[in-house]
């Protein structure tokens, strides 16, 4: 039963961050994490600007454009944070932020078989992330309590106390 809770965790935490499951990607992989052999990219992050105010406010109607834009195309939901929560790291040149928007877009998950033994009370699970071009796995441990819910109809398994719940980049 924790097996299938512990799964319930990650793929709501998946959700959460709005990824959406891939069809393709949902395929499960024939080998286990350590066997998988995943070719290092090195990936240079965008520089954030230095704006002016004058030129912040001209690059966040761009930056507005574009989401409209993009939403419209690929029948999406992003939205923009108020300009006046904008940190000194969020301004980038206009083509570096549509590409990061794309590349949220363009974002596929799937649940790696996990063929390890460990405790039954602390069950690692593993996620491959694809955003874009560049993928990822992530390894996320969490230890809780459950407990049934009479109140639903058959009843319901519900979180009870949650003790830890982390994650780290495995690969990628």
């Amino acid at each position: 039963m924790k097996k299938y809770l512990v799964t319930s965790i990650v793929v709501g935490a998946i959700f959460l961050t709005g990824c959406d499951k891939d069809e393709k990607a949902s395929l499960p992989l024939p080998t286990s994490v350590d066997e998988q052999i995943i070719e290092k990219e090195y990936v240079i992050a965008p520089v954030p600007l230095v704006l002016t105010l004058a030129q912040k406010e001209h690059y966040y109607k761009e930056y507005l454009a574009i989401v409209n834009q993009l939403n419209e195309k690929y029948g999406t939901s992003l939205k923009l944070d108020p300009i006046t929560t904008f940190s000194a790291d969020y301004w980038l040149e206009l083509k570096d932020f549509e590409e990061m928007l794309k590349g949220r877009i363009d974002t596929s998950y799937v649940v790696i078989d996990n063929k390890e033994v460990f405790s039954p009370v602390k069950v690692p699970k593993f996620v491959e992330l694809h955003m874009g071009s560049h993928q990822t796995i992530i390894r996320v441990d969490g230890s809780f309590d459950t407990q049934l819910s009479k109140d639903m109809p058959g009843g319901r398994q519900l979180f009870s106390v949650m003790h830890s719940l982390s994650s780290k980049i495995e690969q990628g």
